[in-house]
């Protein structure tokens, strides 16, 4: 009889250490959560997950990362940390005030509710904590690393206020990248540390004057980078330009400005293998040559790329509009009949059409 009450009273404490794993989450308002951090006789930061409840990545984090023990114990430790659903009570008024713009947004707060820092999306758990340990320190903050750069001018300052407001997904990082690019001095624009923001920043800034300039100036860019790497960096961007062109999806709507950058395609295009039918498909879409199109992308022309420009070309080709109406669906007809491999995937597309 003792050997089985004591059985019973571990098997009942088992779930409550179970709950001591693991980051503790109030279960008040946001108000209550600050007004718990002011309490303390050291404040603590105010951790505040912003998710929805259909957010995927929202659901990992929350399953994979936030249950660790040793997630809990640096959290539980340190932070006053509460969870607020953006599209239910609070989290609208939440979401207005803070400017939350995706999810998972993390933010940490003083306790008067002022941001410290932020950063959003899934990582992995070393990545995440590296992230958190940062985000702790009101010196890794945008506003912190921008007044040092403004004072000291290097490209070290530059690049510490560029990784912030990659960290926060500032939506000014790629405005912030081409005012550095007109900033930074030869050596330095065109430098590893500054190119790893440079070629993202390209990619989407490729209806901007920050590709024109680059564009104007990649010979310079070739003998610092190699022309290889600028190479790539470019056609990835003008590729996007393209599908944005004979999509009809241009920001500006500057047709003539767009056909002049998609100039420069066939020049930085080397080793893409989708790269001439992607090129004869913009010339035919300029002529609003639009039935010529589809000939060009035929399953077995397709299938014989490699896998990566396989995909490229099938999404470029899919993605244009005005071309005959039966185009799309007859490729994905004409490429299950080739023999497929991803046959369920292109079975559903043409399910969704």
């Amino acid at each position: 009889m003792k050997t089985i009450l004591f059985i019973l009273i571990i098997t009942l404490a088992l779930p409550a250490a179970a709950q001591e794993k693991g980051v503790k989450f109030e279960t008040g308002t946001l108000a209550q959560a600050l007004a718990k951090a002011r309490g303390k006789k050291t404040p603590d930061i105010v951790f505040v997950d912003c998710y929805t409840t259909w957010c995927g990545p929202c659901k990992i984090v929350d399953q994979q990362i936030f249950p660790r023990e040793e997630v809990g114990d640096f959290f539980n430790a340190r932070l006053v940390s509460i969870r607020v659903d953006m599209e239910a009570g609070e989290g609208p008024a939440i979401k207005e005030k803070y400017r939350v713009r995706g999810y998972p947004t993390f933010l940490f707060l003083d306790p008067d509710g002022n941001e410290i820092n932020r950063f959003m999306g899934v990582r992995d758990l070393a990545s995440f904590m590296e992230i958190v340990r940062l985000s702790l320190d009101p010196a890794n903050s945008p506003a912190a690393t921008r007044a040092v750069r403004e004072k000291t001018r290097t490209l070290d300052s530059a690049i510490d206020y560029l990784k912030a407001l990659r960290r926060s997904s500032d939506e000014s990082l790629v405005q912030e990248v081409a005012k550095l690019y007109d900033e930074l001095p030869e050596r330095d624009r065109y430098s590893l540390p500054f190119w790893d923001f440079l070629s993202h920043a390209l990619l989407a800034a490729n209806e901007d004057a920050l590709l024109d300039a680059f564009l104007a100036d990649k010979l310079t860019a070739d003998r610092y980078l190699s022309r290889a790497r600028v190479d790539d960096a470019l056609y990835n961007a003008l590729f996007d330009l393209a599908r944005r062109y004979t999509g009809r999806a241009l920001r500006s709507g500057n047709d003539s400005l767009a056909l002049h950058r998609l100039s420069y395609l066939p020049f930085v295009s080397d080793g893409k293998q989708e790269a001439p039918l992607v090129i004869k498909a913009i010339r035919l879409f300029c002529d609003q040559r639009f039935s010529d199109v589809p000939p060009l992308f035929t399953a077995p022309a397709v299938a014989y790329l490699d896998s990566p420009s396989r995909s490229r070309a099938e999404s470029f080709f899919l993605n244009i509009k005005n071309l005959p109406a039966d185009a799309p669906r007859a490729y994905l007809n004409a490429k299950l009949q080739h023999g497929a491999r991803q046959n369920t995937y292109t079975q559903q597309r043409l399910d969704d059409m």
